[in-house]
C-alpha cells in the first residue's frame, strides 16, 4: 500500500465492525506480507528466542504488529485476533511463558502500559505480578 493515496485507500475499504486493521488477515499488501504471515513469522521467533533464553528475561522492542501478534499467540488466538488489541508507541507489553515440570504456558500481566502516565496512584499496576511478589506486613 505504499505510495497509495490515503484517503482512496480507506475509501476503497469500507469500515466495518470487525475493521481493527487496514485489511483481512490473510490479504497481503502488494509486495508485502499479511498478517498472517507476519503472525507466523512472530510465533517462529518468540519459539526459537525461548528455546535459545530458556529461563531467562527477554526484554524485545518491536513494533505494534508483532506486538499484536505475540499477545494472541499468547493467549491462543487466532492470528487477526490480535488486531483487537491496542499498542500505543512507547507502551509496554508483557508475555511471560512459564515451563515447570514439563508443563508450559502465558501468563499475560500487561498490555500496552504506558509507564509516562504512572503515578502513586497508580502504584499497584507496575509491580511483579508472579510469585515474585512478596507480602509487607508486618
Amino acid at each position: 500500500w505504499q505510495g497509495m493515496n490515503r484517503a482512496a485507500f480507506f475509501a476503497a475499504r469500507p469500515a466495518s465492525i470487525a475493521s481493527y486493521w487496514f485489511a483481512p488477515a490473510h490479504e497481503r499488501a502488494p509486495g508485502g506480507e499479511s498478517f498472517n504471515d507476519l503472525f507466523d513469522r512472530t510465533v517462529a521467533g518468540i519459539q526459537r528466542i525461548n528455546a535459545e533464553h530458556a529461563g531467562k528475561d527477554i526484554v524485545c522492542v518491536s513494533h505494534g504488529g508483532p506486538i499484536k501478534a505475540a499477545i494472541a499467540h499468547a493467549l491462543g488466538l487466532e492470528a487477526g485476533a490480535g488486531f483487537a488489541f491496542t499498542i500505543d508507541n512507547c507502551s509496554v507489553t508483557r508475555l511471560d511463558y512459564l515451563a515447570s515440570d514439563g508443563h508450559t504456558g502465558w501468563r499475560v500481566p500487561m498490555i500496552n502500559q504506558q509507564p509516562w502516565i504512572a503515578s502513586h496512584a497508580h502504584d499497584a499496576m507496575h509491580q511483579p505480578s508472579g510469585p515474585e511478589v512478596t507480602s509487607k506486613l508486618g
